[in-house]
């Protein structure tokens, strides 16, 4: 289980947005896969032929989105979990895009209420100072600070759903 201070001190990127959809989203995660990008959009994940890699490649938490194996013989299943290529959708980049965020905020503003807003600067009781300029909370949660609105609401959700036992919306998944 994810702790308070791990979901403060994580970082925007891959690791992050595989907690929001598995804790806050209801996604299954499958694992990680190599994804290249086309209209800003992850379109094909290959794990296992190097022949489709390239140097620096990005790596994704990558789901099922609806199964539709049976199309692919044997052979050609040779993806992430067994599954053919058109099966897995990788993980949205939920704590650096902003639209994404939106769809963990629709998601946990149905069952609690959700703030959002901006600070120039934060100073704490114990003199510590921090030039985070976002913060969110949801329901009796903690505040979550970030430097952007993403990293704030995707702390935010997970300090409620994980460290705090707020439920979230039943999981369904994203429209593509």
């Amino acid at each position: 289980m994810l702790s308070e201070a791990e979901i403060l001190m994580e970082p925007a990127g891959p690791r992050l947005d595989a907690w929001v959809a598995e804790h806050v989203m209801g996604l299954t995660i499958l694992g990680d896969a190599p994804v290249w990008e086309d209209h800003e959009e992850p379109v094909f994940m290959h794990v296992l032929s190097e022949k489709f890699r390239r140097p620096g490649q990005r790596v994704r938490s990558v789901y099922v989105n609806e199964c539709c194996c049976a199309q692919w013989s044997q052979d050609t299943r040779d993806y992430l979990g067994g599954h053919g290529p058109t099966c897995l959708v990788a993980v949205a980049a939920y704590s650096s895009d902003l639209e994404a965020a939106w769809e963990v905020v629709e998601k946990v503003a149905v069952c609690s209420d959700f703030s959002l807003w901006r600070e120039a600067e934060i100073h704490y009781a114990n003199g510590a100072f921090d030039c985070a300029k976002w913060g969110a909370c949801l329901a009796n949660s903690p505040e979550a600070f970030a430097t952007t609105a993403p990293l704030a609401i995707s702390r935010a959700a997970l300090l409620a759903v994980v460290a705090y036992s707020v439920t979230a919306a039943p999981a369904t998944a994203p429209a593509t």
